[in-house]
C-alpha cells in the first residue's frame, strides 16, 4: 500500500489547503506526460487525502491486510476499482451475519 503522506510529502496532521499545494507542486515536479506512473500515484496519495474524511478513512484503514474479513477488502477495493459487489461476498458477509444472529437466539 502505498503511503500518501509520504508521496506528496506533507505530516500526519495536514489540511485540505496543504494536501493541495502538496499536489499542485508534486505535479509541477512529475508532468503526467513525462512520468505517468509517478503521476498516478500522487493521483491516487491526493484522493486518500483531498478532505479530513478521506484522511480520516485512510487512517482508519491503512492497516489493511489479507486477514480482513472479505466484505470490509471488498469495500477497500470498491473504493479504489469500483466494481459491483459478487455474490461470494455477499454470501460470505451475510451468511456470517446471519449465523451469528441464529446462534445469539438459540
Amino acid at each position: 500500500m502505498i503511503d500518501p503522506y509520504q508521496i506528496l510529502q506533507v505530516p500526519a496532521n495536514t489540511d485540505d489547503e496543504e494536501v493541495r499545494q502538496a499536489y499542485l507542486a508534486q505535479l509541477r515536479l512529475y508532468p503526467p506526460e513525462h512520468h505517468p506512473e509517478r503521476f498516478r500515484q500522487i493521483r491516487e496519495a491526493f484522493e486518500l487525502l483531498a478532505s479530513e474524511r478521506n484522511r480520516r478513512d485512510f487512517s482508519l484503514f491503512q492497516t489493511a491486510s489479507p486477514d480482513l474479513h472479505p466484505l470490509v477488502q471488498h469495500l477497500l477495493k470498491q473504493k479504489s476499482n469500483p466494481e459491483p459487489m459478487t455474490a461470494e461476498v455477499f454470501s460470505n458477509h451475510f451468511g456470517t451475519v446471519l449465523k451469528q444472529h441464529r446462534l445469539k437466539r438459540e
